[in-house]
């Protein structure tokens, strides 16, 4: 059965997909077969026709970029568009016994399951990042976007809502001039991580 790690973030623009990228070239070339996922669609392109199945640009944009098969490619379960948000409030689902349905795809050594937007985001469906961690019993790993010090507050409130789950953090995007004090300070505090912390 493949492992899962979640690629999460703290706010949306942080670079999951970056990462994502980043991490399935390096596992690619140490010979792993990587898999992807994004449960909730959240980007659909605008050229197809009204009535055409959805297209989630982040998977259309990973699967070429990583040059996976289609068994290597998990399913999106839902968009998260006004549509699905008021059949959801009308009629609420428990989507993550769906989600738990990734176990049953044997193809990859890795699955890489990109998150939502935001920790909050997808929990009206059961598609938190915590509680997608839970369901697919996957550690997570954080991207968040260098802003100043006070990302720290953000991490420790989120290894709070994480718990267990958060293995490790990426702060991406840190300017020059701040890159030191990251490497130096961040990476001793780790933010009490119990993975291990945090990476640049």
């Amino acid at each position: 059965m493949p492992k899962h790690l979640l690629v999460g973030s703290t706010r949306g623009g942080s670079g999951k997909s970056a990462v994502i990228l980043g991490l399935g070239l390096h596992l690619q070339r140490r010979g792993l077969a990587v898999a992807y996922g994004k449960p909730l669609g959240t980007f659909t392109s605008k050229e197809l026709p009204q009535d055409a199945y959805p297209l989630e640009v982040d998977v259309k944009f990973i699967t070429q970029a990583l040059h996976l098969s289609p068994s290597l490619i998990r399913p999106t379960l839902l968009y998260l568009d006004r549509k699905s948000l008021e059949q959801q409030l009308r009629s609420p689902q428990d989507y993550s016994g769906q989600l738990r349905q990734y176990h049953s795809y044997t193809e990859g050594d890795l699955v890489l399951v990109e998150a939502p937007a935001n920790t909050a985001e997808g929990a009206i469906f059961g598609l938190s990042l915590r509680q997608m961690a839970e369901a697919l019993t996957s550690p997570i790993l954080l991207v968040v976007r260098h802003s100043d010090l006070l990302v720290a507050d953000h991490l420790l409130v989120a290894k709070e809502r994480m718990g267990g789950y958060l293995m490790g953090v990426v702060i991406n995007d840190i300017p020059p001039q701040s890159l030191e004090f990251a490497r130096s300070v961040f990476a001793q505090y780790q933010c009490s991580f119990p993975g291990g912390g945090v990476g640049g």
